[in-house]
């Protein structure tokens, strides 16, 4: 069913660094029972859900974000990016979707890389930096796109634009 990424690194936020460092070594949780392909897909979509509709709200509230280094659109992007990252972790594929949807994960990580560099470009008011740095994240769409179709995500490969 409704299975939701809970507990404390789905709740710390701000340590966006340090919990990096903790997936990597725990590449996937040894012993947490794997969840059935449907499972993931369900989770995983749930994730991306409220991941676009955090954006979409974000994006509404600065509607000129994207293109002027604003630091509290850019903290608004880095939680979301935070969030998501931290729930995608939580989940443990089925063995036949694994590598895919590592993958997945390893493209949504970047995604959370280039809003830190965002918000970063932003406290400092550069320009350039900031751009470039929300210009890597949109070069990823169709690669993240076609990750996320891989492990049968709908939500997640959905055009949102």
């Amino acid at each position: 069913g409704g299975e939701k990424a809970t507990g404390p690194v789905a709740e710390r936020s701000g340590d966006a660094e340090a919990l990096a460092k903790d997936k990597q070594k725990a590449e996937l949780k040894p012993g947490a029972p794997a969840l059935t392909a449907s499972a993931l897909v369900s989770a995983g979509d749930a994730i991306c859900g409220r991941s676009q509709e955090a954006f979409k709200a974000a994006t509404a509230r600065f509607p000129e974000g994207e293109n002027e280094p604003d630091p509290e659109y850019s903290a608004e992007l880095n939680k979301i990016s935070t969030r998501a990252v931290a729930e995608f972790n939580d989940l443990t594929p089925p063995p036949n979707l694994s590598r895919a949807f590592k993958a997945y994960v390893k493209a949504q990580e970047r995604v959370h890389l280039y809003d830190e560099q965002a918000l970063k470009a932003a406290a400092k008011d550069h320009l350039a930096s900031y751009l470039k740095a929300r210009e890597k994240r949109d070069d990823g769409v169709e690669e993240r796109h076609q990750l996320a179709q891989a492990v049968g995500f709908e939500v997640c490969s959905a055009n949102t634009g």
